[in-house]
């Protein structure tokens, strides 16, 4: 109940730009692999020779939407699909979309940020190290976070009007 009272308190004319963009650099991939003897199998490491492909496609699209209220920050809207899983150690953490919205904040003291995953399903991010040496999942996401904020402000500052107003 209060998370609706607080946004029917916050109500106001709005206006919205969006944009989206390729990733360039890889960010992330699928982690289910089609095996040279027609099979599926997700991260199947000790099968390297045998596969031919991944699975599927993936999107590598970001796509960030520019929410403007008068005397407001502006809110920005981050989606991209990668799994905001371990870093690629045996620890769990969620903490780069957390890092993603920080550095987002940092780039522009005017916003704030949200970032939404989507559905994942068997994406897993793709760093320059997909298993940190120190097994530090925070260092990883730290690094993916920064690599993500540049990405989503260079699509932001491209960003369009939707023709969408309102909310009050």
């Amino acid at each position: 109940g209060d998370v609706a009272e607080l946004a029917l308190a916050d109500l106001a004319e709005a206006t919205m730009e969006g944009a989206e963009g390729e990733v360039a650099e890889k960010i992330s991939f699928v982690r289910r692999y089609r095996m040279k003897n027609g099979k599926v199998y997700t991260n199947p490491v000790r099968a390297e020779r045998q596969m031919v492909g991944f699975a599927e496609p993936f999107d590598d699209t970001m796509r960030v939407v520019r929410i403007f209220r008068e005397d407001a920050k502006e809110i920005v809207l981050i989606n991209c699909q990668a799994h905001p899983g371990n870093g690629g150690s045996l620890s769990y953490t969620a903490s780069y979309p957390g890092l993603l919205c920080t550095n987002m904040e940092r780039i522009d003291d005017n916003i704030e940020c949200m970032y939404f995953n989507g559905a994942e399903g068997d994406m897993v991010t793709w760093g320059s190290d997909p298993i940190p040496a120190d097994h530090n999942p925070t260092k990883y996401d730290i690094e993916y976070s920064k690599r993500l904020a540049k990405i989503a402000e260079s699509i932001r500052q491209k960003a369009v009007s939707t023709g969408c107003k309102g909310f009050s």
